[in-house]
């Protein structure tokens, strides 16, 4: 059981911490429809791996299904939205920024 764990709740790098932590100063907390929505946003110089699962982090610590982040990561801006609700389907709203992704997760990228 420890090793299936390990494998779904992987530990965060040093830089991954340092973004998590900027995205944590860096939410907002809204309401839509009666459910709780966390918006972040930050920046890193160089590129960091992982940022669903960051965002995933993110609404464990806060205790919140729904959270929109975005990232600037050198020259270009990283989206990641993750719903742990199932009445909210994150790939819908998202579709107007990209592609869309599987109901409960959304990742794309944009060059600004």
């Amino acid at each position: 059981m420890f090793v299936v764990s390990k494998f779904l709740n992987p530990p965060l790098t040093d830089e991954q911490h340092i973004l998590l932590e900027k995205l944590i100063s860096g939410s907002k907390k809204i309401n839509v429809n009666e459910k709780a929505v966390i918006l972040s946003s930050a920046s890193a110089d160089n590129f960091i791996e992982g940022l669903s699962i960051i965002t995933r982090k993110l609404g464990q610590i806060e205790d919140i299904d729904i959270v929109f982040c975005w990232v600037r990561m050198k020259d270009k801006t990283y989206v990641v939205a993750r719903s742990d609700d199932r009445n909210v389907d994150v790939s819908e709203i998202m579709e107007a920024i990209g592609e869309g992704a599987f109901p409960g997760s959304f990742c794309n990228f944009k060059r600004y």
